[in-house]
């Protein structure tokens, strides 16, 4: 599946598909620790799909703490001035963190780093993705970029996660959202050892629904290799509908590739 990205050529990507696997576990290395979390999650964020967030992901209420320490450290403001910052803090929005029993899509954080470079630079994971990393290093730049059309409100992007013992599967996410026409571009890939369990539809499952719940998406775009017939089958599952094919659109590997356009409306 193809998604635009800015900040690598306006070139970007194709979601990696489910494709059944005989590896079931992930080396330890891979596996993103959740010590740090406690900065990035907040009590009072919205759940989907009335699961519980493990204790250990619940962080500080940073937005009233933000507020508090303002307010504290600025009583010598006059009134007009506290109510100023406070209108500020107000403007403080979670990030959203989606959840079912056996996943949770959260926000990515520096320490993300090394899978993302497992994940995108893997030959199977960028086989039909558009974005490919060659070092670590270079890997923060698709951190960078997550964080960029997050403030932006141009997309939205959640690591995607097992519940039960927080190791890091893949990414699932929005971008080239346009706010006038109430629609965005899906994009998702994730780590081998994981394909073929039904983690992809899952997450997905959940972004959509918080796209058109939440965001007011009306119209979610999947652009899919013609080639790539199993992350065509994932979309056929959640309700995407084929909608045709661009010929001979790009230029990949030296050749030329036909991309094929899925959507999915909201129904309310």
């Amino acid at each position: 599946m193809k998604h635009q990205q800015q900040n690598k050529a306006n070139e970007d990507s194709l979601s990696q598909s489910e494709i059944k696997s005989e590896h079931t576990g992930m080396p330890e290395h891979l596996k993103s620790g959740i010590e740090n979390l406690s900065g990035y999650f907040l009590d009072d964020v919205k759940v989907h799909d009335n699961a519980q967030i493990p204790e250990q992901l619940k962080g500080h209420k940073y937005a009233q703490d933000k507020s508090q320490k303002a307010a504290d450290g600025n009583e010598s403001l006059s009134h007009e001035s506290r109510h100023a910052i406070q209108q500020e803090n107000e403007k403080i929005i979670p990030f959203p963190i989606l959840a079912t029993e056996r996943l949770i899509l959260r926000q990515f954080q520096e320490t993300d780093i090394e899978p993302v470079y497992c994940g995108l630079s893997h030959p199977e994971v960028i086989k039909h993705y558009g974005v490919h990393y060659d070092s670590l290093s270079a890997t923060r730049e698709q951190i960078a970029w997550f964080k960029k059309i997050e403030k932006e409100e141009t997309g939205i992007w959640w690591a995607v996660c097992n519940s039960h013992d927080h190791t890091f599967l893949g990414a699932m996410g929005f971008n080239n959202r346009n706010k006038e026409h109430r629609k965005i571009e899906m994009g998702y890939w994730l780590l081998p050892e994981f394909w073929g369990s039904g983690i992809m539809k899952e997450a997905a499952q959940m972004a959509c629904n918080y796209a058109f719940e939440t965001m007011r998406i009306h119209r979610i775009e999947a652009f899919v290799e013609t080639e790539n017939k199993n992350s065509k089958k994932v979309l056929n599952q959640l309700g995407f509908e084929f909608e045709g094919t661009m010929k001979d659109c790009e230029i990949k590997d030296g050749r030329f590739i036909s991309l094929e356009i899925y959507a999915k409306l909201n129904s309310e």
